[in-house]
């Protein structure tokens, strides 16, 4: 009797994912960034929402994969809607309950949603850029956060903004531009620093530790608090085009 000799199972044959192959020029090199479900999506929100949390928003992701850029794009575009919305809400309550009969009548600014797509895109692309070429070409750190990780917690800082756009139309409401311009100004003015305070420590306490790592290593402690500093001053700014752009009564 021949000597019986078992099968082996073939090996198993080892799938490509097709989210990251690819090049540049096709499809799946740009879904890997968008690969995040509702509920990973919604708790990052949640985590954004407390600016004293030091836990990143993209900390449960792994650093050797891309960050997702979901965010990114939904949340600048809520906030690109939402400026516009109570920008024009609100003068529009103001027109409709306090304005003088003399007064001329709102005209409806269309280039608010223009300059909105300008100002929160081009914010949340232009400074993490700056900050990582920076670090990456100049001061060559050696550990720093990606491109597209500094990105994230630039935009899911401003989820911070979102209140913000509500108040201003509550605002509209309640005072009188007419009657009180300075009350109702000086009220704006605050809103927009609070949330201007708040979303700029969400980003400051979650880029800052990379960045105080990087000083230890490299004894770069003066280029890390000239970054810092440059961040800080970046936002302010950013905080007081919002401000001028969207937070007035005409």
């Amino acid at each position: 009797m021949s000597e019986y000799t078992p099968i082996q199972p073939d090996a198993p044959v080892a799938v490509p994912d097709k989210r990251s192959s690819g090049g540049f020029h096709t499809v799946g090199f740009y879904s890997r960034f968008f690969d995040i479900n509702t509920e990973d999506f919604v708790g990052k929100i949640v985590l954004a929402l407390n600016p004293f949390n030091h836990a990143s928003v993209v900390n449960s992701q792994s650093e050797e994969g891309p960050t997702e850029l979901y965010g990114f794009i939904w949340i600048n575009a809520t906030l690109v809607y939402l400026m516009f919305v109570s920008a024009t809400g609100s003068n529009l309550l103001a027109e409709w309950l306090h304005a003088l009969e003399s007064a001329e009548k709102y005209a409806y600014n269309f280039q608010l949603l223009t300059l909105s797509i300008s100002l929160f895109y081009g914010y949340t692309i232009a400074v993490p850029a700056l900050l990582y070429v920076i670090t990456t070409w100049f001061l060559h750190y050696p550990q720093r956060l990606s491109l597209t990780r500094l990105v994230s917690i630039y935009s899911y800082a401003n989820v911070l903004w979102i209140p913000t756009t509500a108040a201003n139309v509550v605002l509209a409401v309640f005072v009188s531009n007419a009657k009180h311009h300075m009350i109702l100004n000086t009220a704006q003015w605050a809103l927009v620093a609070v949330s201007g305070l708040l979303s700029g420590l969400s980003i400051v306490l979650k880029v800052r530790p990379i960045l105080i790592r990087n000083a230890t290593e490299t004894g770069a402690e003066r280029q890390n608090k000239l970054l810092l500093s440059g961040l800080v001053l970046a936002h302010m700014g950013f905080a007081v085009a919002i401000k001028f752009a969207f937070f007035g009564i005409a």
